[in-house]
């Protein structure tokens, strides 16, 4: 969607109580939308519990390229690692939205990742080149030999 000639490649709502003793914007459920207005997903306040997520209710898989809207910039990157699975997630340790995240790499010098959650990662919407597309693969299979 262009609006005056930008680009727009998606919307977020932030929503928070309103009768919270103390909200910060870390409290604030994330609500993303398409560019078409389409809810894409939701990411809720860190500190809400999380149960893990099995393989095939995630929306992206290992090794996989997504797009990445991040500081007015999209990026292409590859994931590595997935959700933490409800069997990992049982454990005593008390799992939070932090481990409801994929392992993301960029292109870069060293190593560059991000822990994003499904609701920033995209399906690319434009073609991947040739040389991108080779780039994020050969950081995959550094970290993922077979």
């Amino acid at each position: 969607m262009k609006t005056g000639g930008e680009f727009i490649h998606h919307f977020t709502i932030r929503t928070r109580h309103l009768d919270a003793a103390q909200s910060s914007y870390d409290d604030c459920e994330r609500r993303i939308y398409d560019h078409q207005g389409v809810l894409h997903g939701v990411w809720l306040p860190e500190t809400e519990p999380f149960a893990g997520k099995k393989a095939e209710e995630c929306r992206f898989k290992e090794g996989e390229i997504v797009e990445v809207a991040q500081n007015g910039l999209l990026k292409l990157g590859i994931i590595s690692l997935m959700p933490i699975t409800p069997d990992i997630a049982c454990k005593p340790l008390s799992c939070d939205q932090t481990d409801n995240v994929y392992c993301v790499e960029f292109v870069s010098k060293g190593r560059s990742h991000y822990h994003l959650p499904e609701c920033d990662l995209f399906r690319p919407r434009l073609p991947v080149s040739v040389t991108t597309r080779a780039k994020l693969l050969r950081i995959y299979k550094q970290l993922k030999p077979s």
